[in-house]
């Protein structure tokens, strides 16, 4: 008696499920989070000109894993957050010195790619790999 009054449920379910647009979060695979980590999140240099005002819509991060005490939590949250949303994450840092064991451990593990470049490489040539990655993703996300 009970699969009299299950059963009309569940065909009404499935032809609203069939008919409704749905999105797995599986199919959205062709998101890319970029985190300018350190010195490549300057102001000044040309990688954080090109993603100045368009970071949330674009899934691009600032981290700047130079700040320290609550700030730094929220930067390396920052950064968590976006390796969990985005699949195809890219982390382009510059690094001097600073302990990046951590963090680099964090990236391994989300199976993203870390690009680790020198001070001119990332944040004082436009034409560096850094700026054509950025480039490529803010102009496939107009």
């Amino acid at each position: 008696m009970k699969i009299r009054y299950i059963l009309p449920f569940i065909l009404i379910m499935a032809v609203l499920v069939g008919c409704g647009e749905y999105t797995s979060p599986s199919e959205n695979t062709e998101l890319v989070g970029i985190a300018l980590c350190g010195n490549a999140n300057w102001p000044e240099y040309p990688v954080a000109q090109a993603v100045e005002g368009r970071l949330v819509d674009t899934g691009l991060y600032r981290v700047d894993f130079e700040c320290a005490g609550e700030q730094a939590d929220l930067q390396e949250g920052q950064l968590r957050i976006m390796l969990a949303n985005h699949p195809k994450a890219i982390v382009i840092t510059y690094v001097e010195g600073a302990d990046m064991s951590e963090i680099t451990m964090m990236i391994e593990a989300a199976d993203v790619p870390l690009i680790v470049m020198d001070r001119d490489a990332c944040t004082n040539n436009p034409d560096s790999e850094a700026m054509r990655i950025v480039n490529e993703i803010m102009s496939s996300s107009n």
